[in-house]
């Protein structure tokens, strides 16, 4: 099982980003700063993406204010003609200005917009906490998790679609002659029966079999043979390290159970299991400590409460969650759990 370490890193630049923007003149956090991007490529990566989110967020606000002052000089003001700020999390923050709504703004489009070139590619995406429910031309049914993004296959000569980010669950219409294919990553998984679940999270792909079968095979390799699952089982990957794989035994039962808002899992890594409840809670969730991101867990957890389910998560494992303003969920760990399979 492997440590999802996109998000972990992408969660720490943002966190550097407020305090940065909280500390302007303070060297120590500018010295501790500078010396968190030297860890590795990966943290200056991370960084940078960030900056850039963050110059996205200062873009879209100006551009915003020159509409509005726009609008005062040419048109009255009047209820029909107001233009409304977006609601939710982003829209509260385009009033606290420049300086110190950038890095929340920043923050809110890291929580709305996961990766923004996903986003332009996807014909297909969903919000915190929004399942989508597709139905392909040939019939096939895919439901689309929270933020999660998908694009169609637009080849007439091909059947399937490509999963940007997130999760999805396929309910295929089986065609012999003209296999559905996903592609994720830098793998495919082609249909062999009918219905399956494909999870990204962060540096992870897990492919699970409710029913009938799918090949798994790393695209433009065949040098290794493709891996087949069936009902009940399910192969998790590094995308970091694709030779890093293993085929484990689910209960067909919680495959995709998370279409009904009650997640039931077992043998999942902790850091996918954040990831996952972290897609349904409506804000930024911070993690400090040393999170056993690798540590297999199970249980049953509410997506519809997505605080309760962090909280029956970290409670048990030596941490505790605590919630800001509605929208900022901080799980602190204070020490790494050594639970296995708990």
């Amino acid at each position: 099982m492997t440590e999802t370490r996109s998000p972990d890193l992408r969660e720490q630049a943002i966190s550097w980003q407020l305090r940065l923007n909280d500390n302007p003149h303070d060297s120590d956090v500018r010295r501790q700063f500078e010396e968190w991007c030297a860890v590795s490529p990966q943290h200056q990566q991370a960084w940078d993406r960030a900056e850039r989110v963050r110059a996205f967020a200062r873009l879209t606000i100006e551009s915003e204010r020159r509409a509005s002052r726009a609008n005062a000089g040419s048109i009255p003001f009047s209820r029909e003609l107001r233009r409304d700020r977006p609601s939710g999390l982003f829209g509260r923050y385009f009033g606290v200005g420049l300086t110190g709504g950038l890095a929340v703004a920043c923050a809110a489009l890291m929580i709305l917009v996961p990766d923004l070139s996903d986003w332009w590619r996807a014909d297909y995406s969903t919000g915190t906490a929004v399942n989508r429910t597709i139905t392909l031309a040939d019939g096939s049914e895919v439901v689309l998790g929270a933020r999660s993004a998908l694009a169609l296959s637009h080849d007439p000569a091909l059947r399937g679609v490509t999963l940007l980010h997130g999760e999805a669950y396929f309910r295929v219409v089986h065609n012999q002659q003209h296999p559905f294919v996903v592609k994720v990553a830098s793998f495919a998984v082609k249909d062999i029966g009918t219905a399956f679940n494909v999870r990204q999270a962060g540096g992870h792909l897990a492919v699970a079999v409710r029913e009938g079968r799918v090949s798994v095979r790393e695209t433009g390799s065949h040098r290794v043979a493709a891996t087949e699952l069936g009902a009940g089982e399910q192969l998790d990957v590094d995308l970091e390290n694709p030779q890093s794989s293993n085929v484990t035994q689910v209960s067909p039962d919680t495959v995709g159970s998370w279409q009904t808002g009650i997640l039931s899992v077992e043998g999942i890594p902790m850091g996918d299991l954040v990831s996952i409840i972290r897609r349904y809670y409506p804000g930024y969730v911070m993690i400090s400590g040393p999170m056993s991101a690798r540590t297999e867990i199970g249980g049953v957890y509410d997506l519809n409460h997505p605080l309760d389910a962090l909280k029956m998560l970290v409670s048990a494992r030596h941490g505790d969650v605590n919630e800001y303003g509605g929208h900022v969920a901080m799980v602190r760990f204070t020490r790494a759990s050594s639970d296995e399979g708990s």
